[in-house]
């Protein structure tokens, strides 16, 4: 089961407070959230708002626990109870009392802490949900009943904390579903090869099976054109005229599948690994850039849009000299080995998003030399099972010589394009198709 800790060091932690006595200014630099009234009037109502981007847990994964934890730094009044709401619009770190996103009024938490320290609250229900793909909008704390007297607010520590332990932190342990399995899962990545020879020869990792998807990434410090094997799709093929050529490939695994050999008639210095991811209905995106020089890299200078949600961006980098990446917060880097060149690899999931910009999509880089960056974007496979109602034959009948038996129901499938066969089976006999037909989605 794995578990993940979210903080300001892997994701994005968007939080703030806002007041009632000054409606539209906003708060997100303060390193404190404030939750109550304060002492200057009995309208300096506080209360705060945060949220979690949740791209490094996969969607429609079975959540076993996830635990928000806080640092309370301070209290007016020890009797006081802080409820915790689910936020149901979206706002951003701009948020005023004035712009107050709405929330459920019915509490899914309520602490009355008598003492500074660590709280945790368990918010296991509200991240199903969001990981699912409902709208994560976060969370709201407010005093439960915002009365007088004043100056009794609790304080947290915020994102914006100089002591980084007491910041917000997020903890979630999940399950990866093996059947109904909603998410494209990264399986692993084989060694990586380097040769000067004229062809190169990258191993399929022994854990693929097939369906899986196979996805070859191959950097060569040459501008020289790549052969693919049979079979093997470019999917990006590009570089920089007298410096080098970067590939990504694709193929579908199959039975009998053998580790793939590329071309290239130049001795240069070639690189290449096999990725291997599971659950791939289809590539949804592309974009590739390629530098000559510079500390940062992008695979677009323009935002990287789908039309579906609960996709996987995957970015791909590559340096021609030994350095080090760091990958754009709330991607996860599964992949990265320097030896004379680089090759890295880091994945996000969407949930209900469907795009990345530019920022969001940049990885540094410590050494300053022609780089090459893609992304491709992996929509996974969501097979709901279908529905059988059948409305005739009644059970138990007695059937004699002669008798016809009329079987009749209808059924139906929520996945546009899946084929829906029907079929019967009398006793030990053979299995026979009543019907098929191609899903629309909605009619039987």
């Amino acid at each position: 089961m794995p578990q993940v800790t979210l903080n300001y060091t892997n994701t994005t932690i968007t939080d703030t407070f806002i007041v009632a006595d000054s409606p539209d200014s906003y708060f997100y630099t303060s390193d404190i959230l404030y939750v109550g009234l304060g002492s200057a009037s009995a309208n300096n109502r506080y209360r705060s708002l945060i949220k979690f981007d949740l791209g490094l847990i996969p969607n429609d994964v079975i959540i076993n626990s996830a635990t928000l934890r806080l640092y309370q730094t301070g209290t007016g009044d020890t009797n006081r109870t802080n409820d915790f709401h689910e936020v149901t619009s979206s706002w951003d770190k701009t948020v005023t009392w004035n712009t107050m996103p709405t929330f459920d009024p019915t509490p899914f938490h309520s602490i009355s802490p008598n003492a500074n320290g660590y709280v945790d609250i368990d918010v296991k229900a509200l991240v199903e949900k969001w990981v699912s793909g409902q709208p994560n909008n976060g969370i709201l704390i407010k005093d439960r009943t915002e009365a007088s007297p004043t100056g009794t607010s609790r304080q947290y520590a915020s994102s914006e904390r100089a002591t980084t332990s007491l910041r917000p932190q997020l903890t979630i342990d999940y399950t990866i579903p093996s059947t109904g399995k909603k998410c494209v899962e990264y399986v692993g990545a084989g060694p990586y090869v380097k040769t000067t020879a004229t062809s190169i020869t990258p191993t399929i990792p022994a854990a693929a099976q097939d369906g899986d998807m196979l996805v070859v990434q191959l950097f060569v410090t040459a501008s020289d054109a790549v052969t693919l094997p049979s079979g093997w799709a470019s999917t990006i093929n590009s570089g920089i005229a007298g410096q080098f050529k970067c590939v990504i490939a694709t193929k579908i695994k199959q039975a009998g599948e053998v580790n793939p050999t590329f071309s290239i008639s130049n001795s240069a210095i070639k690189m290449a690994v096999v990725h291997v991811f599971r659950n791939v209905k289809q590539i949804a995106a592309t974009a590739n850039r390629n530098f000559s020089s510079g500390y940062n890299v992008y695979p677009s200078d323009t935002t990287v849009s789908v039309t579906s949600p609960k996709t996987m961006f995957v970015l791909f980098n590559e340096n021609y000299s030994a350095g080090t990446y760091t990958p754009p917060i709330n991607y996860s880097e599964v992949f990265e080995v320097a030896d004379q060149l680089t090759l890295q690899m880091a994945l996000r999931y969407l949930h209900d998003k469907t795009e990345q910009t530019k920022p969001e999509m940049t990885s540094a880089i410590s050494t300053s030399n022609g780089s090459a960056s893609q992304v491709i974007v992996l929509e996974p496979v969501v097979n709901n099972p279908p529905t059988l109602t059948l409305t005739s034959p009644t059970d138990n009948q007695t059937l004699s010589e002669g008798n016809v038996f009329s079987v009749q129901g209808s059924a139906g499938d929520t996945d546009n394009g899946n084929v829906v066969t029907v079929k019967y089976k009398i006793n030990n006999g053979p299995t026979r198709a009543i019907a098929s037909g191609v899903s629309d989605g909605s009619s039987p």
